[in-house]
């Protein structure tokens, strides 16, 4: 039986491992993220998805939880900066409606300490799914043991620019966040809160050494030139199931859904839900 949680706050439209001693009592909790990193609907969405998963784990440290990157692009055909963040929507919407899109993101996203910043500019978001995908791949052990992109390039390639951009420090005070959940965090308040450029090279590179993903910049940004990337991003924007036709859109544990920009609570009760029914399942067993 699925259990959605629908909403119409969001938007037209890859896996970490929150890595704790998993005990034969506490389910692991699977969630698949469907979002867009210039979608401020979908901030509001996994800032309120990490705030569940840290109250859940603060009650239960035994916890696991494996976080699925999907990437959906609600711009597709955006390549440049043209437009800022408050341009695009008041074109989109017009002044009046786009005023209310605005005041209601705020109104969302004030109890989750987000404070919005429209005058960020949009650009091409690939560089930045592909940045999340990878932290996916590393962070679920899937990916090359040493948590480095097998590119056969050299080191000094792409070294890190003097006096490159740092993303703000990231609170982590449960210590447990893998890169995934930093990167995540990182790009949307950069993005939305200190009127950074989704597309810039420069944030996302220090953003993925601030997360833990990349060993410094250099890295980081042979990844973004990789052929592989490329490859990875076209095959799970092509997996995107067609019933999945906004964002943000969160699956737990393959068959509960919740829609749109839901508060922590609505995650608490489906995380307590899947918890009450596997302990159901070893008491039957």
């Amino acid at each position: 039986m699925s259990l959605t949680y629908a909403s119409s706050s969001s938007s037209r439209l890859g896996s970490a491992v929150f890595l704790c001693q998993p005990s034969i009592t506490m389910a692991t909790f699977k969630v698949d993220i469907y979002s867009d990193t210039a979608c401020p609907w979908c901030y509001v969405g996994n800032k309120s998805l990490e705030s569940a998963i840290a109250d859940f784990t603060g009650q239960h440290p035994e916890a696991s939880f494996e976080l699925v990157w999907h990437p959906f692009f609600v711009f597709p055909n955006v390549k440049g900066s043209t437009y800022t963040y408050r341009e695009i929507y008041t074109r989109a919407h017009g002044p009046a409606r786009a005023a209310d899109f605005f005041r209601r993101l705020e109104v969302a996203g004030a109890p989750l300490g987000i404070s919005f910043d429209w005058h960020g500019r949009t650009g091409d978001m690939a560089a930045s799914h592909k940045l999340l995908l990878w932290a996916s791949e590393m962070s679920s052990g899937s990916g090359h043991q040493d948590g480095a992109p097998s590119l056969g390039l050299e080191d000094d390639l792409y070294p890190s620019p003097p006096g490159s951009p740092r993303v703000a420090a990231i609170d982590d005070d449960d210590g447990r966040r893998t890169p995934l959940r930093r990167l995540i965090m990182a790009l949307y308040s950069g993005v939305f809160e200190q009127g950074r450029n989704i597309s810039d090279r420069g944030f996302l590179a220090s953003a993925a050494v601030d997360a833990g993903l990349a060993r410094d910049q250099g890295q980081a940004l042979r990844w973004l030139d990789a052929a592989e990337a490329n490859d990875i991003l076209a095959e799970r924007t092509a997996a995107i199931p067609d019933e999945i036709s906004a964002v943000p859109c969160f699956v737990v544990q393959d068959k509960f859904q919740v829609g749109g920009a839901q508060p922590p609570d609505v995650f608490l009760q489906v995380f307590e839900r899947i918890q009450r029914e596997h302990m159901s399942s070893l008491v039957g067993s």
